[in-house]
C-alpha cells in the first residue's frame, strides 16, 4: 500500500511538468516602421521587435507583397521604397525561433500628401511666378491628397482631421476636421526658414500620412519695368541698371516684390522717388512716374519702407540715358 501511494504522489508531482513540456510557447513579434506613418513617395524602414525573445541571433525572411526581398541572421529591418512598391504594401516577416516559425505581418495603405503654399505678398498681375514668403508675411497653405489606393476611403475633407504644425510646434488654432486649407501667421521672431507640416488622420484616429515643407524667407526687392503707352507694363523686360530713352519721355513703374499685400493696400508703407539724389516730391504710394528726356544721364532712385514690418524695405537705382 505504501508503495502505491508513493507512485501516485510521484505521478502527481510530475504531471504539471509533463503538461508544461507539451504546451507550445507563444512568441509575439511585432512589425513596426520608422516613420510610424509613412506617406506615399517615402522610403521608410520596417523592423521587427519583441519583448519575449532576442531577435539578433535568429534568421528572418522578409517579404514585400509576397515577394522575398531579404533574409539573414539578425536581419531585423529592411528599407522599403514606396515609389517602387506602390500605395498598398504588405510586409511579412518569417522568423525562425526555438519554438517554431513566427509570422509577423503589417499592411501599409499609403497616401501622398502635397502641401501647396503661397505667401500673402505682392507680385504684379499676370506674374507667372509664386508670391514668395518674406519677413512676417502670412502664408496660405493647402494640403492635397494624391492616392490611387482604394482602401483609403473618405467622403470629402470633413471626414479627415488635419493637424498643422509650424516649426515643429502643433497649432490647434489652425487644425481640425476639414481644415485642409489654412493661413499661417509667422511668429515675430522666427528662423529664416519656416517649416510647415501636416498630419492627416481619419475619423477613427488612424494616421493616413504626414508631409512637410521648408519655406525660405526672401528679401523684398524692387524691379523697374517700362510702362509702354501701347503695350502696357512690359513685365517681360525688366530694367536692370540703365535705360536708354527711345522717345521724348518714358514711364517707369516700380514693382515691390514680396512686400505684404495688406500693408500695401492699407498704406502702411512709405515710398520716395529721387533723381540725382534730389527728392522729386512725389506723393507717397505712387509707383508709376513719367520722365522726360532732358539729355545726359540721370540717376533715378525709388525706395520703399514697410512701417509695420520694419525689416521689409528695399531701394532700387537705375540710370536713365539719352540716346
Amino acid at each position: 500500500m505504501k508503495k502505491v501511494l508513493q507512485t501516485i504522489i510521484i505521478a502527481l508531482l510530475m504531471t504539471p511538468f509533463f503538461v508544461f513540456a507539451q504546451t507550445p510557447y507563444t512568441v509575439k513579434i511585432d512589425v513596426e516602421s520608422n516613420p510610424r506613418s509613412p506617406s506615399f513617395g517615402d522610403s521608410f524602414y520596417v523592423f521587427i521587435t519583441s519583448s519575449a525573445i532576442n531577435l539578433k541571433g535568429l534568421n528572418t525572411d522578409w517579404f514585400i507583397n509576397d515577394k522575398k526581398v531579404d533574409s539573414g541572421l539578425g536581419k531585423t529591418d529592411i528599407l522599403v521604397d514606396s515609389n517602387f512598391w506602390g500605395n498598398n504594401i504588405e510586409i511579412r516577416a518569417e522568423t525562425e525561433t526555438p519554438y517554431g516559425t513566427v509570422v509577423s505581418e503589417k499592411t501599409f495603405n499609403l497616401i501622398g500628401i502635397e502641401i501647396i503654399w503661397e505667401a500673402e505678398t505682392y507680385v504684379p498681375a499676370f506674374y507667372k511666378g509664386k508670391a514668395l514668403f518674406s519677413y512676417r508675411s502670412p502664408i496660405n497653405a493647402v494640403a492635397l491628397i494624391n492616392s490611387n489606393n482604394s482602401t483609403v476611403s473618405f467622403t470629402g475633407n470633413d471626414s479627415l482631421n488635419y493637424k498643422w504644425s509650424v516649426n515643429g510646434k502643433y497649432d490647434p488654432g489652425i487644425s481640425g476636421f476639414g481644415k485642409n486649407i489654412t493661413q499661417i501667421n509667422t511668429p515675430l521672431i522666427s528662423p529664416k526658414n519656416i517649416t510647415i507640416s501636416v498630419e492627416i488622420s481619419d475619423i477613427n484616429s488612424n494616421v493616413l500620412g504626414k508631409s512637410g515643407v521648408s519655406i525660405l524667407e526672401n528679401t523684398p526687392q524692387i524691379i523697374f519695368y517700362e510702362d509702354d503707352p501701347l503695350l502696357g507694363e512690359r513685365l517681360d523686360l525688366a530694367i536692370s541698371d540703365s535705360f536708354v530713352f527711345k522717345n521724348e519721355e518714358m514711364t517707369i513703374k516700380a514693382e515691390p516684390y514680396y512686400f505684404s499685400i495688406l500693408d500695401l493696400d492699407y498704406g502702411y508703407v512709405e515710398t520716395s522717388w529721387s533723381a540725382n539724389n534730389k527728392s522729386l516730391g512725389i506723393e507717397n504710394g505712387i509707383r508709376r512716374v513719367t520722365f522726360g528726356n532732358s539729355g545726359g544721364v540721370a540717376k533715378v532712385s525709388f525706395s520703399i519702407q514697410n512701417t509695420r514690418r520694419i525689416i521689409q524695405s528695399a531701394v532700387k537705382n537705375i540710370l536713365l540715358k539719352d540716346e
